[in-house]
């Protein structure tokens, strides 16, 4: 029962996103009423059924301090069917090892978002990429680092080459010209925030040197003045920093100009430092609250696990 290239690469995706952005996790499974935990996702598992070896596409866990909940993953992407056979197959597991539930995803329409019985779902690929969309602009301000984790998921997951959608739906996902274009800048900006206080102490440096060159030759212009590069680097740093000694000041007006712009740059850089520090100790006390473990699990078949 194993998939070919793009279905793995698919339910790769589809299984990684469950486990690491919590509220994903929930969404998919909430369906079927799984608990709040830490959730664990496994592809390719292997079990035994009349005598033979059967290689399930995925096994989601949910783990508390009082139980296990565990509900088998069945996924068929493109223009592929779940055939009967498999689906009964993945049904007799869930019975025989005694497991919770099973999640089944296709492009089947018919079978979209509320359980076909009381421990088993199906999932459309639209539906769980619209899903995941929703989850992402609900975490863009408080947790980046899921948002642009459930981004790369869905960009990919919508791209043609993925092979999940099947044509006609992959139509139905082009977005406008426009609309396409606020996605895209959407992604980088996402990407540049993730990344603000590495790229603002980077810029910081860089002004750093590049002001005391400039400050160095514009001051020299002045007949009154002997400024050398390591009063230019002084200087510099006490106007990054916002600090200002006053032993060196600029007499011209493009010195002038220079200091501005690396005192614009000095603040911008400690207001954005400080503003992902605060971040990060709103996100750890976020964490704490909700019990969300530091760790994350690790295995050749198992994607990283989050509390939800």
């Amino acid at each position: 029962m194993g998939q070919h290239d793009p279905a793995r690469r698919a339910n790769s995706a589809l299984l990684a996103v469950i486990a690491g952005a919590p509220e994903v996790g929930r969404a998919v499974l909430a369906p079927l009423g799984a608990p709040a935990g830490t959730i664990t996702s496994f592809i390719d598992v292997p079990f035994e059924r009349d005598g033979r070896r059967v290689v399930v596409d995925g096994v989601v866990r949910v783990t508390t301090d009082d139980t296990t909940w565990t509900a088998l993953v069945c996924v068929a992407s493109g223009c592929d069917v779940l055939e009967p056979d498999r689906s009964a197959t993945y049904r007799a597991i869930v019975r025989t090892y005694g497991f919770d539930a099973l999640v089944m995803v296709s492009n089947d329409g018919s079978k979209a978002g509320e359980p076909a019985a009381h421990n088993e779902v199906h999932w459309t690929w639209t539906n769980l990429i619209a899903a995941a969309a929703r989850c992402s602009d609900l975490l863009r301000d408080q947790s980046p680092e899921y948002a642009w984790l459930i981004d790369e998921v869905v960009h990919f997951l919508n791209d043609p080459a993925s092979g999940v959608l099947e044509p006609a739906e992959q139509a139905q996902q082009e977005q406008p010209p426009l609309r396409a274009f606020v996605t895209k800048a959407s992604r980088v900006f996402a990407t540049v925030r993730r990344r603000a206080a590495s790229l603002a102490v980077s810029t910081a440096g860089v002004t750093w040197m590049a002001a005391a060159f400039a400050f160095m030759l514009v001051e020299n212009r002045n007949p009154e003045r002997d400024i050398s590069f390591g009063d230019g680097l002084w200087w510099s740093l006490s106007t990054i920093t916002t600090v200002g000694y006053g032993d060196i000041y600029p007499l011209t007006p493009a010195g002038r100009i220079v200091a501005g712009i690396t005192m614009f740059v000095g603040i911008s850089t400690f207001a954005i430092v400080t503003a992902r520090m605060a971040d990060r100790l709103r996100q750890s006390a976020a964490g704490t609250n909700r019990n969300e473990p530091d760790s994350s699990s690790t295995g050749s078949t198992s994607s990283p696990s989050r509390t939800v």
